[in-house]
């Protein structure tokens, strides 16, 4: 009889999961932009393009390094081009369908942000059954799952290219597995496709593997499958590197860590007024708060949670390099353990403080929803103003600065024809200079660019206003009844 009930319970909670990473799923798709500006993404996306279309993983020669034979490859990770193969093939099947194949590559792309939208939706679903794995109430972990995507940056960097969305993925469905007490082969594949997602995943499979060993669980054999997984992934990406560089131990560029920049690396990720990731997510301010709480009345799983976070924020702080971001993007990936540690303040009195601090960080990235955080970067860049001053002058933080970008780009938008500017697509290898000019021109949302190929633009707003009232009404009435559900069970 009690199997039944945690059965029961069990189906539950994936009810409510899956309701609530719908919800969030339909927000995320009206807001889907119609081009990617990072150069990550764009030479990722064309290594997909060429496995699609000519079975090879060279990239485009704007977006990479030269390689074996004199061709260019990209630098950058192969997971997530590999994942990309489906979305990509779609992409050309549509636009085939539609007699749209002049503008196959644009479509394609779209669908490329359609897979991002997907893996932070799985993200939500499986960070909401953690969070209820660890005991806390079905309104604390509704609130804690939408504040994770509406009131941190990664409603920015959902519409990217960027990996760090698969890798927080990766990260969170394994956590989830481990409180499970089950599937250690599961947990070994996604050890294995953490590295090859990105190189910095090579430390879950070990961390895993250390916890598993202090904790006592499992037999030794299983213990050490999570580092297996890492191994065989660290081999994997090395055949990757031969294939382009010729060399298992080349990865096309030269890790820029430093000890001594380790200092320097806390206070930049955590305060430095344009980067640190405590003022692009304020929320995050609880976070050391709900830690001291957790110190004083931890879970049995709370020291695997502070080793991930300890781990990959320790990483990144020896990690000198940082470009055009929106906040301290490389730690993204520790964005659920964090607020892991902030629902323990949700069980005080501070669940208002909560919550007016997740809605200052919607409106913090509400600009980037129509317009590109990059815009700003290239206008610094025209009036001499440094990536450093960015990150550490407050009078030019992207917070305050991407307001005024923000209207530049939506009034440039106005006044440029988009089926002119769509005809000379910015994936057009020749044409890299226009990759600044297209970031500028257009408003930041997939139904603006329409006209470029022949459709309305009111019915897409149509299609953008429902998907948005869709997301509100599922998830009012989620949690509407996951509320009646929870106090009925009292």
């Amino acid at each position: 009889m009690g199997n039944r009930m945690t059965d029961k319970l069990m189906m539950s909670e994936f009810k409510q999961a899956g309701f609530i990473s719908f919800g969030i799923f339909l927000f995320l798709i009206s807001i889907i932009p119609p081009v990617n500006i990072s150069v990550d993404g764009n030479s990722m996306f064309w290594v997909g393009v060429n496995l699609v279309t000519q079975q090879s993983f060279e990239s485009s020669s704007l977006l990479g390094a030269i390689g074996v034979g004199g061709k260019y490859y990209s630098i950058w990770y192969p997971l997530l081009s590999l994942i990309e193969i489906p979305f990509i093939a779609c992409g050309f099947l549509v636009a085939k369908l539609m007699h749209l194949e002049a503008y196959k590559i644009n479509i394609a792309l779209v669908f490329c942000f359609l897979l991002q939208t997907l893996l932070v939706t799985f993200t939500s679903f499986f960070f909401f059954l953690v969070l209820k794995k660890i005991n806390f109430n079905f309104k604390n972990s509704f609130l804690l799952t939408l504040g994770l995507v509406f009131g941190t940056y990664y409603l920015v960097y959902v519409r990217s290219l960027f990996a760090d969305c698969l890798l927080t993925f990766i990260v969170t469905a394994s956590i989830y597995l481990i409180l499970c007490g089950r599937s250690i082969l599961s947990i070994g594949i996604l050890s294995l496709l953490a590295i090859l997602a990105k190189p910095t995943g090579i430390f879950l499979g070990p961390v895993i593997s250390l916890y598993l060993i202090i904790e006592k669980k499992y037999s030794w054999q299983k213990k050490i499958i999570p580092l297996l997984g890492t191994i065989v992934g660290f081999v994997l990406y090395g055949y990757y590197n031969y294939i382009r560089f010729g060399s298992m131990l080349n990865f096309g560029s030269r890790p820029s860590l430093s000890l001594f920049y380790f200092p320097v690396g806390i206070i930049k990720h955590v305060l430095a007024p344009g980067y640190g990731i405590f003022w692009f997510n304020p929320v995050l301010f609880l976070a050391p708060f709900g830690l001291y709480l957790w110190l004083k009345k931890p879970c049995k799983d709370f020291k695997f949670f502070l080793m991930l976070a300890s781990v990959f924020f320790g990483i990144y702080c020896f990690w000198p390099a940082a470009g055009w971001d929106w906040g301290s993007r490389h730690l993204l990936v520790i964005l659920p353990v964090l607020f892991i540690f902030i629902g323990k303040m949700l069980e005080t009195k501070f669940k208002k403080l909560y919550l007016i601090l997740i809605f200052i960080g919607f409106i913090i990235h509400l600009p980037t929803i129509f317009s590109f955080y990059e815009r700003y970067y290239f206008e610094a860049a025209h009036t001499t103003v440094s990536v450093k001053e960015i990150h550490w002058n407050p009078k030019h933080s992207p917070i305050i600065r991407v307001w005024p970008s923000s209207m530049h780009q939506i009034r440039d938008a106005l006044k440029t024809d988009v089926k002119g500017l769509i005809q000379k697509s910015v994936y057009r290898e020749k044409e890299r200079s226009f990759e600044e000019s297209l970031s500028l021109k257009l408003v930041a949302l997939w139904w603006w660019v329409l006209p470029g190929v022949g459709l309305p633009r009111g019915v897409g707003i149509f299609i953008f206003l429902c998907l948005i009232l869709g997301s509100y009404l599922i998830l009012r009435k989620t949690y509407r009844v996951g509320i009646k559900n929870e106090n009925s069970s009292y």
